[in-house]
């Protein structure tokens, strides 16, 4: 079978089950700081600041018109067949 590197391994059937269920809560990272980790963290965002940033990448506030036009344009929909866009 195919192994791509970045799809994660699926989970246990017992999790799966749990998920199903509604046990299975969220793990509250709150308080975690990512910045002991060196680089992996650089950016320290919540789901609204990133909600924010879509908004306005999509709304064309980050880039000007032309280059926003020209990314548009370049967006292309991902290949079922291919998830992670590795081939």
């Amino acid at each position: 079978g195919s192994y791509y590197a970045l799809a994660d391994d699926p989970y246990p059937a017992d999790m799966q089950a749990a998920a199903r269920a509604g046990r299975l809560l969220p793990i509250d990272y709150t308080n975690q700081n990512p910045s002991y980790a060196s680089a992996a963290g650089g950016a320290i965002s919540t789901a609204g600041d990133l909600a924010n940033w879509i908004r306005a990448l999509v709304t064309g506030k980050v880039f000007d018109p032309d280059f926003h036009q020209q990314w548009l344009a370049s967006l292309r929909a991902e290949d079922p067949q291919v998830p992670d866009g590795q081939q």
